[in-house]
């Protein structure tokens, strides 16, 4: 996926997940990004680590009770729209300048 240029949000949410939930793994120097191979490459010597804080990073209101477990997770959600509607606006005026580039050019 990081050679397609996609974006992977990776949430270190140890701090606030149950103990339960809570493995022994070396802190994650903060940084703006990671790659795939990076943060596998951190967290490998511990086997599969499974994405247990993935409800509490997604807002659902299936039912009352999810969306009381889930509701922290509402302005990860709610910043993750916004990139996406911004994302999607400035596609939209790169296309439409690119258009009118191109309408001026033939119109000569």
């Amino acid at each position: 996926l990081d050679k397609l240029g996609w974006h992977k949000i990776f949430i270190d949410t140890r701090s606030i997940l149950p103990s339960v939930f809570n493995l022994e793994t070396p802190p994650l120097e903060p940084k703006s990004s990671f790659s795939s191979k990076e943060l596998q490459d951190h967290f490998k010597r511990y086997g599969t680590l499974m994405p247990v804080a993935h409800p509490l990073n997604m807002a659902n209101s299936r039912t009352d009770w999810y969306r009381k477990l889930t509701q922290s997770g509402q302005p990860i959600v709610d910043a993750l729209a916004e990139l996406v509607v911004l994302d999607m606006i400035d596609l939209s005026e790169q296309v439409h300048h690119e258009q009118q580039r191109e309408q001026t050019f033939w119109d000569q």
